[in-house]
C-alpha cells in the first residue's frame, strides 16, 4: 500500500455473490471480473444494496476461474444500477482489457465515484479516454496499480497525464500512477489538477530529469504527499542508480512541504534528508533497506521534529544499532513504527524503556522473544503486529532462542501494555490462537498471503 491508497479489504467471500440478500458498504473491492457468466452478474447486480451489512466485496480470480464460465462480466457489472450506492471501487483484473477499461469509465452509474483504483495490466492510453468526456467530475482519489498476477510497468505516462489534466477533475486531490513511464512534460502537466495534493510516482523511474522538473514546478509546494520509491530507475549494473544533483534539488527545494514522503529504497536519499531543512514538516516518512549508519543519521538530524510515523522495510539492522534507536529522542516521538529487519538482529532493545506516544508497532520480520514483550513500557499502544515465522527462523547464535509458547503467554500477560486491543500475527497453532483469541477476542487476527500474492488479515 502507498501513501495515497487506503487499504483495500482482501478476503475472500466471492461465494456470498450468489446470495440475494448480499449487502455491502459503499467501498467496493472487485478482483477478476473478466470470464464470469450472465447468471452470477445477475446474482450480483442483486445482491448490491444500500444497507449496511457487509464492509466489501472481493471476487476472488482463482476461486471463480474454477466456478464460473467464459462469458464476460464487465457489460452486465458496468449496467448494473445499484452501483449508485458504491462511493469507491477497486478492480483488480489481469485481463480487463482496453475495452473494459473504457466500459468502466464511461459507465454513467460509476460517474459519482469519490474514489477509483484501476490494477489492469494495461499497454495502452486509449483505454483511459473516456476521461476526456469530463464526466468522472467527482473524483478525489484516482490511482493506477499492477494487477497481482502480473509484473511490468506501464507506459502511457504522459499521455495519461495530458487526459487527466483535461478531465474536468478539479476535485482530485491523490493520484496514484507507479510504474507508468511518465516523464518532465508529463509531471509538468499533472500540476494542472488544481486540487492534487498527494502525489505517488513510485517505480516510475522519472530520474534525475523527472527530479528536476518536481523541484522546479511552481505548484511543488502545494503537495503533502509524495512517493518517489525506486523514482530514479537503474543503472548498467541492474542496481538502483544513485541520487544526483535532480534528487538533491528536489528534496532541498524551498517549496517542498510534504506531511508524508516515501523514498523506499533510494541509494542515499537517508543521508540528504537528514541534512535537508525541508524535513521539517515531515510526519510520515517511508524507507527501505536502512543500515546502520543510515539510521544513525536519521537519529541525529535535527530536521525529522515533527516525524510522528516511520517505516522502515527490508532493513539491515544490528542488535546495537536498535538498541540505541530504542534510547533515542526519535523513536520518543513516534506514534506509529512499522520495521522488517535482518532476522539475526534482536529487537528487544527497542522497546527497553517507556515509549507513551507509540500507538502501533509492526514488527513484521524480527526475532521477537517473551522477554522483551515482559519488559515492554508501551502504556499507550493498541496495535501490534508481530511475526512469529520470523521468532521460529532466526538461527543466530547470539540471539536467544525462542520458545514461542512462552512469547505467546508473555504476550497475553504483559502488564506493559494496558491498552492493547489489536494484535495481528503470522498463523498460529489453534491451541496459541485459543489463548490469544482468549486475551484479544475479535481484535485478535492473523494475516497470511492470499493466492493473488497479496498480504490479506484473516
Amino acid at each position: 500500500m502507498t501513501m495515497l491508497q487506503r487499504p483495500w479489504p482482501l478476503e475472500l467471500v466471492a461465494r456470498q455473490l450468489i446470495r440475494d440478500d448480499v449487502a455491502v458498504e459503499p467501498r467496493l473491492s472487485v478482483v477478476g471480473l473478466v470470464r464470469l457468466d450472465e447468471v452470477l452478474a445477475g446474482r450480483m447486480a442483486r445482491g448490491i444494496k444500500r444497507e449496511v451489512a457487509e464492509s466489501w466485496i472481493d471476487l476472488h480470480r482463482a476461486w471463480i476461474n474454477e466456478r464460473f464460465g467464459s462469458e464476460d462480466l464487465v457489460p452486465a457489472f458496468t449496467r448494473c444500477s445499484r452501483l449508485r450506492a458504491i462511493s469507491e471501487l477497486r478492480i483488480d483484473c489481469n485481463w480487463l482489457g482496453v475495452t473494459g477499461v473504457a466500459e468502466v469509465l464511461a459507465s454513467p452509474l460509476l460517474h459519482h465515484l469519490d474514489e477509483l483504483e484501476l490494477a489492469v495490466g494495461l499497454h495502452t492510453v486509449e483505454a483511459y479516454e473516456p476521461l476526456a468526456r469530463r464526466k468522472m467530475t467527482h473524483l478525489r482519489r484516482f490511482g493506477l496499480a499492477m494487477p497481482d498476477a502480473q509484473d511490468g510497468d506501464i507506459p502511457v505516462g504522459d499521455d495519461l497525464a495530458d487526459l487527466l489534466a483535461a478531465a474536468g477533475l478539479e476535485r482530485l486531490e491523490s493520484l496514484a500512477l507507479p510504474r507508468v513511464g511518465i516523464g518532465p512534460a508529463g509531471l509538468c502537466r499533472l500540476f494542472d489538477l488544481p486540487a492534487l495534493a498527494c502525489l505517488d510516482l513510485a517505480r516510475s523511474e522519472i530520474g534525475e530529469e523527472g527530479c528536476h522538473a518536481l523541484a522546479r514546478a511552481s505548484s511543488l509546494s502545494r503537495l503533502r504527499g509524495l512517493d518517489l520509491e525506486g523514482c530514479l530507475g537503474f543503472d548498467d549494473a541492474g542496481d538502483s542508480a544513485l541520487p544526483g544533483p535532480g534528487f538533491s534539488a528536489l528534496i532541498t527545494s524551498p517549496r517542498l512541504a510534504v506531511a508524508h514522503l516515501g523514498l523506499g529504497d533510494v541509494p542515499g536519499a537517508v543521508a540528504i534528508i537528514a541534512a535537508s531543512a525541508r524535513m521539517t514538516t515531515v510526519e510520515h516518512l517511508v524507507l527501505s533497506e536502512v543500515e546502520d549508519d543510515e539510521l544513525a543519521a536519521l537519529i541525529a538530524s535535527p530536521y525529522l521534529t515533527a516525524l510522528r510515523h516511520l517505516r522502515l522495510r527490508r532493513c539491515n539492522l544490528s542488535s546495537t544499532t536498535l538498541t540505541g534507536f530504542g534510547r533515542s529522542q526519535l523513536l520518543a516521538a513516534l506514534e506509529s513504527l512499522t520495521l522488517s529487519n535482518d532476522l539475526t538482529a534482536s529487537q528487544q532493545g527497542l522497546v527497553a524503556r517507556r515509549l507513551p506516544r507509540l500507538r502501533e508497532l509492526r514488527l513484521e520480520v524480527n526475532h521477537t522473544t517473551a522477554d522483551s514483550l515482559g519488559r515492554a513500557d508501551l502504556p499507550n499502544l493498541t496495535e501490534l503486529h508481530l511475526d512469529f515465522d520470523a521468532t521460529a527462523m532466526s538461527q543466530d547464535e547470539e540471539v536467544e532462542e525462542a520458545d514461542l509458547d512462552a512469547v505467546i503467554a508473555a504476550l497475553v500477560s504483559a502488564k506493559g501494555m494496558p491498552r492493547l486491543t489489536g494484535v495481528v500475527t503470522s498463523p498460529v497453532s489453534p491451541e496459541h490462537m485459543a489463548k490469544l483469541v482468549g486475551r484479544f477476542g475479535t481484535g485478535f487476527r492473523t494475516q497470511d498471503y492470499s493466492l493473488t500474492g497479496s498480504v490479506r488479515e484473516r
